[in-house]
C-alpha cells in the first residue's frame, strides 16, 4: 500500500496507537512506512498485539471503552518484555524515523512508564502529534478527537479505541494534514 506524506524529510515514518489500563499497556499497533520516492511511502511492516496484565484486572470503564477483557488478554496477550522486544525490533529496522500518534506526548510518557522509550535512539527518531498538528492546521480548538479528524479524512471509525483501527485512522489524518500543510505553505509562498 502506498501513502502520500507531503514534505517529509525522514526516510521512515512509524504511525502507532496504544491502549492502556490505568497506565499499563494492553494493546499496541504500529505501521512502519518507508519512503520509496519523494512524498510517497510504502508499508514496510506492521505489528498489532495485546499485552497481558501482570497481577491486575482490567478496569470496568477501560473494558467497556476498548472491548478488551481480562480473558482475552490472558488468551491472546504476550508479556510486556515480549512487547518491548517487538517494538525495539521494529525501530531497529529503520533510521531517520518520524514517530506519529494522535496524542504523542501522553502516549510517549505512558510507554516510557512501561519501559518502552522511542527516543533512546535520539539521533534517528523524532516525533509528531497529529492532535497538535490538527489544532494548528485546522485552526480550531474543538472537534479534534481522532474520530472527528478521521471523518474529515474520509475514515469512519467503527471500532474506536482499538489500537490497530486507530493507527490506520491516524495514517489517514496525518496524510491529510501533510497535504493541507503543504497547500498552505505553497499558498503563502505565492503571496
Amino acid at each position: 500500500m502506498l501513502v502520500l506524506f507531503k514534505n517529509m524529510k525522514q526516510d521512515n515514518i512509524l504511525v502507532f496507537d496504544a491502549e492502556y489500563n490505568e497506565g499499563d499497556l494492553i494493546q499496541f499497533a504500529g505501521i512502519l512506512f518507508r519512503k520509496i520516492e519523494e512524498d510517497i511511502f510504502q508499508v514496510h511492516k506492521s505489528i498489532n498485539f495485546y499485552v497481558k496484565l501482570d497481577g491486575t484486572k482490567i478496569n470496568y470503564f477501560i473494558e467497556r471503552f476498548t472491548g478488551i477483557t481480562d480473558e482475552y488478554l490472558e488468551e491472546e496477550g504476550i508479556n510486556l518484555s515480549e512487547a518491548k522486544e517487538k517494538i525495539d525490533e521494529l525501530l531497529r529496522e529503520s533510521n531517520n524515523t518520524l514517530i506519529v500518534s494522535h496524542g504523542l506526548y501522553n502516549d510517549r510518557l505512558t510507554l516510557e512508564n512501561n519501559g518502552i522509550d522511542f527516543y533512546e535512539m535520539e539521533e534517528c527518531v523524532t516525533g509528531l502529534c497529529t492532535y497538535n498538528m490538527s489544532k494548528r492546521i485546522l485552526k480550531r480548538d474543538n472537534h479534534l478527537k481522532l474520530e472527528d479528524v478521521a471523518s474529515e479524512a474520509g475514515i469512519f471509525l467503527s471500532r474506536k479505541h482499538n489500537a490497530f483501527d486507530d493507527t490506520w485512522a491516524t495514517v489517514a489524518v496525518f496524510s491529510l494534514l501533510c497535504k493541507l500543510d503543504a497547500e498552505e505553505t505553497d499558498e503563502k509562498s505565492i503571496l
